[in-house]
């Protein structure tokens, strides 16, 4: 390698470090951002400001934009013109026109394609974004958010319950979320603090525990009073031999949230 080939890195390295320096002066100036310092490669260190800066441009900049005319209007057709073996044909191409601009919806359970297309079409089209590029930068909507499948959360967080009750590594900061403020027990109601105690000796006097089987057999509930009840069988092995039989939680509903204000479980408490 001649001389003048090493003598270009330390030049090239120079430049590097001043175009950093002058775009920190530039989002310190014009977005009040602070240097947050640490020791990063000049190289990497640049590719993340000149990301940075591009964003919060943009960000400053932006206006709001109908999904519509972000993905730039493109033709479809009323999913009730649509024939029935062809809506899942249509379905994956809007929502490969929604991926070609970094737009993607997702579900958490299965729907009927005339449904999703149905909400793409009418609805999602219609919402508003900021009207922001930033290469590898998605904007994502989950169905869910839109449309709740109580039934799906009510399962899910039955689950959790009792996953996080007989766990090896129960963490009872995040256990107390599951739970209402007062939790109906052997037909008294305890505050959420008396119910953590009654919990933590119940593992102490009786873990560990392992899960042989867990089925959700029925869920019921009401929008109105807020309020549901997940049936279902458990099975599990303690220090005190296996324990089996039917178990039943009560839920209450906060806005989008379900607290577990009800427990019967096999072998917990003497049930």
């Amino acid at each position: 390698m001649s001389d003048d080939s090493n003598n270009e890195e330390p030049g090239r390295l120079e430049e590097i470090e001043q175009e950093n320096a002058l775009l920190k002066m530039k989002l310190t100036a014009e977005f009040g951002m602070t240097d947050s310092g640490g020791n990063i490669d000049p190289e990497i260190e640049n590719a993340w400001l000149k990301n940075i800066y591009e964003f919060e441009k943009s960000f400053a900049e932006h206006k709001r934009i109908k999904i519509y005319d972000y993905i730039g209007r493109p033709e479809y057709r009323d999913v009730n013109e649509i024939p029935t073996d062809k809506v899942a044909t249509e379905l994956d191409r809007v929502m490969d026109l929604l991926l070609q601009h970094n737009i993607e919806l997702s579900t958490l359970c299965d729907y009927e394609d005339d449904v999703i297309y149905k909400f793409i079409t009418e609805e999602l089209f219609q919402l508003e974004i900021d009207e922001i590029r930033i290469e590898g930068m998605m904007t994502c909507f989950i169905y869910e958010e839109f449309y709740p499948n109580y039934e799906y959360d009510l399962r899910n967080h039955a689950l959790d319950f009792i996953h996080d009750l007989l766990s090896e590594n129960l963490r009872m900061e995040f256990f107390c979320h599951l739970l209402e403020h007062q939790v109906e027990f052997q037909g008294s109601k305890h505050l959420i603090n008396d119910f953590s105690m009654i919990v933590m000796m119940f593992r102490e006097s009786c873990g560990p525990f392992s899960i042989n089987d867990l089925n959700v057999d029925e869920i019921s509930f009401s929008l109105e009073t807020g309020e549901a009840i997940v049936n279902g069988r458990l099975s599990y092995n303690n220090s005190s031999g296996k324990q089996e039989g039917p178990f039943e939680l009560g839920l209450k509903l906060h806005e989008q949230w379900w607290t577990v204000s009800r427990v019967v479980l096999p072998g917990f408490g003497g049930e």
